[in-house]
């Protein structure tokens, strides 16, 4: 009976007899937990295989693939991963404080310096771009295109600050310094920064070129993020499960990221991921459809900040010529004219010649190209031109287009992954296209200064005196005509002080006058 008994009961060798205790087991709590870690990523994987001697073991299988241990593994960085923008933004502006602390060699001018940092900073940009992949698996796009912009521009903004600061401290000796300085009679000191500052703008044109093929790679890399995310079967954006699950739900996954992976896809479709507008952009003044929209501004302000440090060393002379313009003695000259002797021989008045100041500043208009002829090749001076301060907009007009852009599009096809890091040529403008954009930016810049700055500082006109400033104004007028410069303010004035005194008040009373018309009446005593 005894052994009937046992064989009804079984024992299992793992179960101790009834009635008594297992022994006990210091490493019970050890095994068990790495037994059952075991056993869920074993089940995870296989979860029909079964175990002899073993009963319930599907059921456990079950109830393991329920915790979704991955996401439990990879929960922890997730905090991380949806603050990857700002962590990626202050991992840059550390490169970015390593990089500019580092000492430069003596000796070493201001260009050549932005150029050599320039390649650290780029360098240090295309880190990035293996950084979000691997850490948010795409999902951080939009974090790293702003970490980037912001990165970017925070770099060239630095340079800009430079030329800003150098530009209004050269001024300010300047215009302590004493001595006429006639027509284009330049030091070694003006033509020393003259150089310096072209160098400058041609390192902003180098951090453009530089900022578009780097745009090219940011892209390429977007746009393998947008196949992953279109194909996810062929092009697994994460190896978990799980994790791409947590990422998925998390707001990584916004609109925002999913409105920037289609203007990617847009531009790919219409072949425009290839060029950055960046031919289009020095035409018009805007960023076209550039991810990088900051850092591009920031490049174009840096390059006017060159542009109007050179302007300033240029048209320094004939500012100069025009700083005592305003209170000149002939425009107090007393009005009453000696009696005629009845013997006298009447010579006829022709018009009046137009004073020294006026004949020095058109002598200096008329050799500003001569300040072109020699450096009109630069390629410096052609980078920006719609950033030149009071260009003429139909100047602009003619620059050229971008090279075989139709031809590039239409190329596209299956191949855009390969064409997408060619960067098209483009089209420089002629060297008398350039010199024309320059001797029209420093002429209606000189122009403005005098009828903005100068005339209104006139206190008083004679009538003499106003003979002789209708003279001057009418020659400088035909001067600027005949190099193609059309200033509105300036016509205003001539126009204005020709008024006899009947007409002024008359257009005065009734509304008509604006400000010149206002600073000729009290010039000229009428209220």
């Amino acid at each position: 009976m005894q052994k009937i008994q046992f064989s009804a009961v079984p024992t299992s060798p793992s179960e101790p007899p009834p009635g008594t205790e297992p022994p006990p087991s210091p490493a019970a709590p050890t095994h068990s937990r790495r037994r059952s870690m075991r056993m869920s990523i074993s089940f995870r994987s296989a979860p029909t295989r079964s175990t002899s001697g073993r009963t319930g073991v599907p059921k456990v299988s079950s109830a393991m693939d329920g915790l979704d241990w991955d996401q439990e593994l990879f929960k922890p960085f997730l905090e991380y991963q949806v603050d990857y923008g700002a962590l990626e933004r202050r991992l840059l502006d550390d490169n970015l404080r390593e990089i500019v602390s580092k000492e430069a060699p003596s000796g070493t001018d201001h260009s050549r310096l932005i150029r050599e940092r320039t390649i650290d900073i780029f360098s240090a940009a295309e880190e990035s771009l293996s950084r979000y992949t691997a850490f948010t698996h795409g999902y951080g796009s939009v974090g790293l295109v702003q970490a980037l912009d912001g990165f970017l521009k925070s770099f060239v903004d630095m340079w800009t600050a430079d030329v800003s600061f150098a530009s209004s401290s050269a001024s300010v000796v300047q215009n302590a310094g004493s001595g006429d300085l006639s027509g284009l009679d330049y030091s070694n000191e003006d033509w020393t920064k003259f150089q310096a500052t072209l160098h400058m703008l041609g390192s902003a044109r180098n951090i453009h070129e530089r900022m578009s093929t780097f745009e090219l790679k940011l892209r390429a890399s977007l746009t393998q993020t947008s196949m992953k995310f279109k194909d996810p079967v062929n092009f697994a954006l994460n190896p978990s499960k799980g994790a791409d699950q947590l990422l998925e739900q998390s707001t990584l996954n916004s609109a925002e990221l999913h409105a920037l992976l289609e203007k990617v896809d847009g531009e790919l479709s219409h072949g425009r991921d290839m060029y950055p507008h960046s031919t289009l952009s020095a035409r018009s003044g805007g960023t076209g459809d550039s991810l990088l929209v900051d850092a591009r501004n920031a490049v174009f302000g840096f390059a006017r900040a060159c542009q109007i440090s050179l302007e300033t060393t240029i048209a320094s002379p004939l500012r100069k010529l025009l700083e005592s313009y305003a209170s000149s003695s002939w425009m107090v000259q007393s009005d009453v004219k000696p009696k005629a002797n009845a013997n006298d021989l009447q010579v006829p008045s022709f018009s009046l010649s137009p004073s020294d100041v006026i004949l020095r500043v058109t002598e200096g208009l008329l050799n500003l190209p001569q300040v072109f002829e020699l450096h009109g090749d630069d390629d410096a001076l052609a980078f920006s031109l719609h950033t030149l301060p009071n260009v003429d907009p139909e100047l602009l007009k003619s620059l050229p287009e971008m090279q075989n852009a139709g031809d590039t599009a239409a190329a596209v096809g299956g191949h855009h992954r390969r064409q997408s890091l060619v960067v098209p040529k483009q089209i420089p403008p002629d060297p008398e296209t350039v010199s024309s954009a320059w001797l029209s930016s420093i002429g209606q810049s000189l122009l403005t200064h005098l009828t903005s700055d100068v005339l209104p500082q006139i206190k008083r006109l004679t009538s003499a005196g106003t003979a002789q400033l209708t003279s001057d104004l009418s020659y400088l007028s035909n001067v600027a005509r005949s190099l193609n410069l059309e200033h509105e303010a300036l016509e205003k004035w001539k126009d204005c002080v020709d008024l006899d005194e009947a007409t002024g008040k008359e257009k005065l009373d009734k509304g008509d006058g604006d400000y010149i018309l206002e600073q000729v009446a009290r010039m000229r005593g009428w209220w």
